[in-house]
């Protein structure tokens, strides 16, 4: 695995749940696969109570990320989905953004107001938000 930030090889593992880029401190989550739902089909919005526990879960995996966050105080989510991971967030980093390309659920997160953006996640977008010093507009 590279990174796909500053393609070093090198990385901090942890418990098959998670990869630390040696080089650029990203962190990586390793269970994921590679799924298409640009169109909303297959996820949809979730009902209030599958929020709430979504939400509660979320907040558990922070436990992941809380470590590496002392000099961290931008949560980007790529593919955040319907946000609970981005609503979790709020409780730990001072902004937030999320990338899906499912504009079904951008719309909800948006009306849910979240910072999150229907497009694909490149790493030039990471180089405009850290040199702006806080958002990133697209």
């Amino acid at each position: 695995m590279n990174c796909v930030i500053c393609n070093n090889k090198n990385f901090i593992y942890d418990k098959n749940i998670s990869a630390k880029c040696t080089k650029c401190d990203i962190l990586y989550n390793l269970q994921t696969e590679e799924l298409n739902y640009s169109d909303g089909g297959g996820q949809d919005i979730p009902t209030e109570e599958k929020s709430k526990i979504r939400v509660k879960n979320a907040l558990k995996r922070f436990e992941i990320i809380v470590p590496h966050k002392t000099t961290h105080n931008i949560f980007v989510d790529i593919g955040c989905g319907s946000g609970e991971m981005l609503e979790a967030s709020k409780s730990f980093f001072d902004f937030h953004l999320g990338y899906d390309e499912n504009k079904v659920l951008i719309n909800h997160t948006k009306n849910s107001g979240l910072n999150t953006f229907n497009k694909y996640f490149e790493k030039e977008d990471l180089a405009k938000l850290s040199s702006g010093g806080g958002w990133l507009f697209l």
